[in-house]
């Protein structure tokens, strides 16, 4: 169940759709924008995409069953193909829920060729760095996340060739934790080129929910490592919070700032019948000012107090300026902006010390220990900063049980489906209810 709850989430709109594997090599494919055929031969360069028909051979990696020789499965076209959601990202533009968000934007043509959707939905390359089929309907291919393959496509199988002079040739190094959290973010949650902003959200775009862990423990693997477990949730927590920092900072910039997208969207978006409970609650600043979502920093404090302490105590206040003045409307854009840019500039020192971080059982106990007595700041945070200390805790766990299954109870894994159960639907979330499974768990991993 709590995987199924992270693929879910991870699902771009569409299942993956069966396709059949294509031969081998550049081709005469006609590029998305109509503009002609490619060459039908030639030798690739350092740069060039060449799509993912040039992986499908059954000697390389479009194998129908994991093979045994290779450090590679040789099945991860046909995985990706298949099973990946990534596949499907571009199938899911020419669905209904697509369709209405396009006419609420007001965009000329279909979603399915818009350069707003195309832009997380599928690869875009420009002409002039196609040297094979790239096509938009292929969604987010393996160049998306492995980077453009002409550097290395033709040599990267020859005896002398190592990982490293791939990665010199233009492979993106994902086994380094922090360059793979980098990656996924760029439209998990945006980059300077792509963003899903209050305007996106309002037109009906899915909220945008990500977390590195628990997406890759839910993604059909198509490598043969593990995927670096609680390492790879701590440095993929803070990088997360940095990459949200940056695009913070770049949102007071524009003339849509304040971007309504940064705040936590039950401030505003419930039934003014039903919302005694914020009365209750209370307001940090001002009754009915819209607040800073504090979801990602509700998990990211504990994470820096345990592996960068000395960090901690410049980054708090920071977070504390930003929190005040992004749900006071009225504060000048560039004091948030200088606020966001020296908080991602803390992080930057964090983020190498908890990514070479050693880990033990002692201290994953004591960081669920640390969230599970979180309850009163669950209780006042939204329903996002519950999803993440979820989310955060059931890596922690994860991690427990690998070392040793019988250090978690069966009745402390139940309680933790509870917890991604309460979750499920955001219009039923009763963040009381949360935090009394919150106070179960700690005493059942005691």
């Amino acid at each position: 169940a709590m995987k199924a709850r992270a693929r879910s989430l991870l699902r771009l709109g569409a299942a993956g759709f069966a396709a059949a594997a294509v031969a081998v090599g550049p081709g005469t494919a006609q590029d998305p924008g109509g503009e002609g055929a490619e060459p039908a031969q030639r030798l690739y360069s350092a740069g060039e995409f060449v799509g993912p028909a040039t992986c499908a051979s059954g000697n390389c990696h479009g194998r129908s069953a994991p093979g045994g020789d290779y450090e590679v499965l040789q099945n991860e076209f046909t995985t990706w193909i298949y099973d990946d959601p990534h596949h499907g990202a571009h199938e899911s533009l020419l669905d209904e829920r697509s369709a209405l968000i396009a006419r609420n934007l007001n965009l000329e043509g279909e979603p399915s060729a818009a350069p707003l959707c195309l832009t997380c939905h599928a690869l875009t390359v420009p002409r002039g760095r196609r040297a094979g089929q790239v096509k938009a309907a292929d969604g987010v291919s393996c160049e998306s996340c492995h980077g453009a393959a002409g550097g290395w496509l033709e040599r990267h199988t020859e005896a002398a060739w190592t990982y490293r002079d791939s990665v010199a040739q233009g492979l993106t190094d994902l086994r380094d934790v922090r360059v793979r959290a980098r990656v996924c973010l760029r439209c998990h949650l945006g980059d300077p080129e792509r963003q899903v902003d209050h305007e996106l959200l309002a037109a009906g775009h899915p909220e945008l929910v990500f977390e590195l862990d628990n997406y890759s423990e839910a993604m059909p693997p198509h490598w043969r490592r593990r995927t670096d477990g609680v390492r790879s949730w701590a440095a993929g927590q803070v990088e997360a919070f940095r990459h949200g920092l940056l695009q913070l900072a770049r949102r007071t910039r524009t003339e849509k700032w304040p971007e309504f997208a940064e705040m936590s969207c039950d401030t505003c978006h419930h039934p003014l019948a039903e919302g005694r409970w914020r009365q209750l609650r209370g307001f940090e600043l001002r009754a009915g000012m819209p607040s800073w979502s504090p979801a990602r920093w509700l998990v990211l404090r504990r994470v820096v107090e345990a592996f960068a302490p000395e960090e901690a105590a410049a980054l708090d206040p920071e977070v504390e300026k930003i929190a005040r003045d992004v749900s006071l409307l009225s504060a000048p854009p560039e004091r948030v902006r200088d606020a966001a840019e020296r908080a991602a500039a803390i992080l930057d020192r964090v983020l190498p010390k908890v990514a070479r971080a050693a880990w033990s059982e002692e201290r994953e106990r004591q960081l669920v220990a640390a969230f599970l007595a979180d309850r009163d700041r669950v209780l006042a945070a939204d329903r996002q900063g519950a999803e993440q200390t979820a989310m955060a805790i059931q890596s922690l766990m994860a991690s427990l049980i690998d070392r040793r299954p019988q250090s978690v109870s069966q009745e402390a894994r139940s309680t933790l489906d509870r917890l991604f159960a309460e979750l499920e639907d955001p219009y039923r979330y009763d963040r009381e209810r949360f935090a009394q499974e919150l106070a179960t768990l700690s005493t059942q991993l005691r």
